[in-house]
C-alpha cells in the first residue's frame, strides 16, 4: 500500500484529479482568499483535497504512472494497480481505517461508506500555494468629537488674525495725525509745504524732447550696424585670403567618416603615430575626411599619396580634389 500512496502523492502534485479504480477519486479544489472581519485576518488562495466516492471508473493515471516508473507494459501495470487496490480494500475491511501519507486517511463508516480526512496538502507541491494566514491589527477608532473641537479651535485662531492688519494700519495713521496736530501752527505750515517746487514742462516741450532722444538712438544704432558689417567683411576677406594661402587644392585622404567626432579621433591617432603636423579634417558634402596633407600641385599630391601608401595602415589612401 506504500507503493500506491507514493504514486497518489506524485500524481496529485501534477493533476487535479486522480482515481483509485473501484474506490473513488481524489480531487484538488481551489479555494479563494478569505477575509475574516472579526479577527482581521486574511487567508490567501489555497487548495484542499476532497474525496468523491462516485468517481470509481479508472482514468488511467495510476496505470500510466506504474508503467513509467517500473518499466512495465500497460497490462502488467494494470495488474499491479489491481493488487494494490485489493490490499487497500482488505486493510479497510480489517482495520476500518488506513493512512495515505500526506494526502490524509480513509475510514469505513458504520454504514459501510468511505470517510476521508484530509492531511497536509502543502507538501504536495508549489501549486498548492503554501501561503499562511496572516493578521493585521485594526486601527483604534478616532474620536470624532475631539477632532471637530480641534477644527473649531483652528478656525477661531485663524479668524482672530484677520482683523489684526487693519488695526495696525489704523493705529499707525492715528499716531501720525496725533503727532501732526501736536506741532505748533507755524511748524505745521513749514512741514506741509517744505517740498521744493518741481519744474513742470508743457506737453509740447515733452514731445520735442522725446523726438530728439529717439533720433539720437536711431543714429547710434545705425553707426553700430555699419561698424559691425565692415568688421565682419574684413574678417571674412582675411580668412579667405589666409585659407587660400595655406591650403592647396589636392588632399591626400586616409579616412572618411559621417560623424565629426570619429574623424577627430582618427586624426589624433594618425598624429600620435608620427603623422604630419599639417594633417587635418576637411568637411565636404556631408562627410568628414581626414587628410595627411594638402598640396597646390597635383604632382606633389601624387608623390605624397604614393609615399603614404607604402604604410600598410594607409594602403587605401586616395586623392580628393577640392573645387
Amino acid at each position: 500500500m506504500v507503493r500506491l500512496t507514493n504514486h497518489l502523492e506524485f500524481l496529485l502534485a501534477e493533476h487535479d484529479c486522480v482515481v483509485i479504480p473501484g474506490i473513488g477519486g481524489f480531487v484538488m479544489r481551489t479555494l479563494p482568499s478569505v477575509y475574516n472581519k472579526e479577527e482581521h485576518s486574511f487567508s490567501p488562495m489555497r487548495k484542499e483535497i476532497v474525496f468523491n466516492c462516485k468517481l470509481t471508473h479508472t482514468d488511467g493515471l495510476l496505470v500510466s504512472s506504474y508503467a513509467k516508473i517500473y518499466g512495465k507494459v500497460s497490462e502488467e501495470a494494470q495488474t499491479m494497480v489491481e493488487e494494490d487496490v485489493a490490499e487497500l480494500e482488505a486493510a479497510l475491511n480489517q482495520c476500518g481505517k488506513v493512512s495515505l501519507g500526506s494526502i490524509g486517511t480513509l475510514a469505513r463508516g458504520e454504514e459501510g461508506q468511505l470517510i476521508f480526512t484530509t492531511g497536509n496538502v502543502d507538501t504536495l507541491g508549489s501549486d498548492t500555494y503554501d501561503l499562511p494566514t496572516f493578521s493585521i491589527p485594526a486601527l483604534p477608532p478616532t474620536d470624532k468629537k475631539a477632532e471637530r473641537l480641534q477644527q473649531k479651535k483652528d478656525a477661531a485662531h485663524a479668524g482672530r488674525h484677520k482683523w489684526l492688519a487693519p488695526v495696525i494700519v489704523a493705529a499707525a495713521i492715528s499716531a501720525g495725525l496725533i503727532w501732526y496736530m501736536a506741532l505748533p501752527e507755524k511748524q505745521q505750515e513749514e512741514t506741509a509745504f517744505s517740498t521744493p517746487p518741481v519744474e513742470v514742462s508743457t506737453p509740447v516741450e515733452v514731445e520735442e524732447k522725446v523726438k530728439e532722444e529717439v533720433i539720437k538712438e536711431k543714429e547710434v544704432i545705425r553707426e553700430a550696424k555699419k561698424e559691425t558689417i565692415s568688421a565682419t567683411k574684413k574678417t571674412e576677406l582675411e580668412a579667405k585670403g589666409s585659407d587660400a594661402a595655406k591650403k592647396g587644392k589636392y588632399y591626400v585622404v586616409i579616412g572618411s567618416f559621417p560623424i565629426e567626432k570619429k574623424a577627430l579621433t582618427a586624426l589624433k591617432a594618425y598624429k600620435r603615430s608620427g603623422g604630419k603636423p599639417n594633417a587635418g579634417v576637411l568637411h565636404r558634402d556631408g562627410r568628414y575626411r581626414v587628410y595627411a596633407g594638402n598640396y597646390a600641385a597635383r604632382a606633389d599630391a601624387n608623390a605624397a599619396l604614393a609615399q603614404i601608401r607604402r604604410d600598410m595602415r594607409y594602403k587605401d589612401a586616395w586623392l580628393f580634389i577640392s573645387k
